[in-house]
């Protein structure tokens, strides 16, 4: 993960910020001489791996871009867009709001993308400012895959397989299809919506799922990678004091520790007024809440995954398969994996023997993860996509990704997702974070869960049973914990941005 600075003017200056596999560089801005409450942010974004394909599955990867700014040492606040002034060739920039933009190919391409040249137009006068050589600003980029429209099933059959909670239908025990992004009855009768809830974790069975619920119907972008702890602290270092000490994953309601421990290498010192780092930047975040990944999503422009949006990216449009994971069969490798260049940006798992036969997928957890790790925690964010790439055979299966091209859908960390066994839960809506967290430090967006009532987590994690890994095991729809604040090193959020 590599960090740039570059000096464009007396006291202003612009930070290039990395992360897995997508560079910002070559910020500036400029001042608009004939309105001083408008500037012009230029810069340059790439990334490896793109793709926009016009056969199955039919859809792309992109960027969400968005930026802060701060005066001075004053706090850090969103920057505030009005328009795309200019879009690189080969490209389509969409501004989403005011908060940010997605940018992703115009047409068909497949490998390493650099658009050069972007220009968006920052409405200072939102913000009550104008145009000042004391602003320092900071632009992110996060790599997103676009999920089409379009129906999809959830759940793999009664019967069928040994899933824990699945998705059904109530009068024939088969998956359930989601025909449209309207109200779904709940019910254990008719053609409707069912589920059981084995473990006892607190299901209303309460419905209809609202047809404000995004449902997966409807096309949205979800972040290609788990998130990275390179992209926490980028969030937690634009915080104030006091708004790090509620976030800080390394106090002793989280790590308790500045050493590594399953595989977090964050670093804080409260003390030292430094800004936390990471040494493994590449690597899966842990240790968050859900109120820490809450406020993330708030500060990012984006909003929680739901758990019907989570089947939907695995699984895409195609009939459940029993037992199948994100990559669409039940074959998983179950050896212990050889991991090269452990901790860096260019950690590889070595090939397992079985992959060759084209039907035995990747993913990290209890039978896999290297065997010399006291602490099995998750590897490189789309490690198996930069490990396997010899086997040609079935990129989708060798990369362990699930249908749309999402990586780590199955294992590594749990996904932490909007739940529908609960009020709280099925109240969410298609709503994003504005860039601004509320001013006591947490997210602020009104139809949020505020308690871990309206949350579950799925896909499973680093060092558990293949068993929960599956799409549509629903062990824990719903996290049975009174403390929202709680930190596990095996939890990360994944941000969506619906449309």
């Amino acid at each position: 993960m590599k960090h740039c600075l570059s000096l464009l003017f007396v006291l202003f200056y612009s930070v290039c910020l990395q992360a897995n596999n997508i560079s910002v560089t070559n910020v500036s801005i400029t001042e608009n001489f004939t309105d001083p409450s408008y500037a012009t942010i230029m810069l340059d974004v790439a990334w490896d791996n793109s793709w926009r394909v016009t056969t199955a599955p039919g859809n792309h990867d992109a960027a969400w871009v968005f930026a802060k700014y701060r005066i001075g040492t004053g706090e850090w606040r969103h920057v505030r867009l009005s328009a795309v002034a200019t879009s690189p060739a080969g490209s389509v920039v969409e501004l989403m709001d005011d908060v940010g933009t997605m940018i992703y190919a115009s047409g068909p391409v497949t490998g390493n993308v650099l658009y050069s040249g972007l220009e968006l137009q920052w409405n200072l006068g939102a913000d009550g400012m104008s145009w000042s050589t004391d602003i320092e600003v900071r632009v992110f980029a996060i790599e997103m895959v676009y999920i089409p429209e379009g129906g999809f099933y959830l759940g793999t059959g009664l019967g069928t397989g040994d899933e824990v909670d699945e998705f059904f239908e109530a009068n024939n025990g088969r998956p359930f299809r989601v025909r449209n992004g309207g109200e779904i009855p709940v019910s254990p009768n008719g053609n409707r919506l069912w589920y059981s809830d084995v473990g006892n974790r607190g299901a209303d069975f309460g419905g209809p799922i609202p047809a404000a619920f995004p449902n997966g119907f409807e096309a949205f972008y979800l972040m290609k990678y788990e998130t990275s702890q390179q992209q926490w602290v980028d969030f937690f270092n634009t915080l104030s004091p006091t708004h790090r000490q509620l976030h800080d994953v390394t106090a002793a309601d989280g790590k308790n520790s500045d050493s590594e421990h399953y595989h977090n290498g964050i670093v804080y010192d409260p003390a030292s007024g430094e800004d936390a780092y990471t040494t493994l930047p590449e690597t899966a975040a842990g240790y968050t809440s859900m109120q820490d990944m809450m406020a993330y999503f708030d500060w990012s422009g984006l909003r929680p995954l739901t758990e019907l949006e989570f089947e939907k990216a695995a699984r895409g449009p195609l009939y459940p398969v029993a037992d199948e994971y994100a990559w669409g069969n039940p074959s998983v490798a179950d050896t212990r994996y050889d991991v090269e260049n452990f901790g860096l940006a260019n950690e590889k798992v070595a090939a397992y023997t079985l992959h060759t036969t084209g039907i035995i997928g990747n993913a990290t957890y209890l039978d896999t993860n290297p065997s010399d790790r006291t602490e099995k925690g998750p590897l490189r964010c789309g490690v198996y996509a930069g490990s396997v790439s010899e086997i040609s055979v079935s990129d989708r299966v060798s990369a362990g990704a699930g249908y749309y091209g999402n990586m780590e859908l199955s294992g590594n960390q749990w996904e932490g997702v909007i739940t529908v066994v609960d009020a709280a839960g099925r109240a969410f809506t298609n709503t994003h974070g504005d860039g601004q967290i509320g001013p006591d430090g947490y997210a602020d967006v009104p139809s949020w869960p505020t308690h871990v009532d309206g949350v579950g987590i799925r896909g499973g994690r680093s060092d558990n049973h293949r068993s929960f890994m599956r799409i549509s095991d629903r062990s824990y729809s719903k996290v049975v914990t009174s403390d929202n604040a709680s930190r596990y090193y095996w939890l990360q959020w994944r941000g969506v941005r619906g449309l």
